[in-house]
């Protein structure tokens, strides 16, 4: 695993990322407004992953971007507008776990996808609703514990801020 020295953060009105020390000093800055590889529209969310990529959520673009966090190089991207699988609709919070499996909160689908670290979708859940599992405007993840239940599985507990449900829900999958 990767122990980050830096700091991150996105700059949605200015369409960029901004990378601080850890004691808050500026280091770098990437992005501006665009459509193509390394430009936003409005980025909200970030993660780093357990190799040190930073994941950024592009969120009217409707994707998000991976970026080597040392220096701000484009590497990937992946999803487009829509609600099929693999598809989002104004991604807005992101977490990744330590064994580098992406949360992404989707605003408009009102649910919460799974990808790998490669940006390959894995499922996708949740609808529009108030009850249990069901959002309103997700737009906040975070992981909370895993565990192994075997060679192939992990138990992963998560919380997704749940908007205009007005509350945090703490769910379970098995990846």
């Amino acid at each position: 695993a990767v122990v980050s020295t830096q700091s991150t953060g996105t700059d949605s009105g200015n369409n960029r990322v901004q990378v601080l020390s850890l004691d808050g000093r500026f280091s770098h800055t990437f992005g501006r407004e665009g459509t193509g590889e390394g430009e936003f529209m409005e980025p909200c969310g970030v993660a780093v992953s357990p190799t040190g990529d930073l994941f950024v959520c592009d969120h009217h673009n409707h994707r998000v971007q991976i970026f080597r966090l040392s220096n701000g190089h484009f590497v990937s991207t992946f999803g487009s507008f829509g609600s099929d699988a693999g598809q989002m609709s104004y991604p807005s919070s992101i977490a990744v776990d330590v064994a580098g499996t992406v949360l992404v909160t989707e605003y408009g689908n009102d649910r919460l996808s799974v990808f790998d670290s490669f940006g390959r979708f894995k499922m996708c859940f949740g609808e529009e609703g108030n009850d249990l599992g069901q959002f309103l405007s997700p737009n906040g993840v975070s992981v909370c514990s895993q565990e192994s239940n075997n060679a192939r599985n992990r138990n992963v507990k998560f919380y997704v801020c749940d908007a205009w449900n007005h509350r945090l829900q703490m769910l379970e999958m098995i990846v």
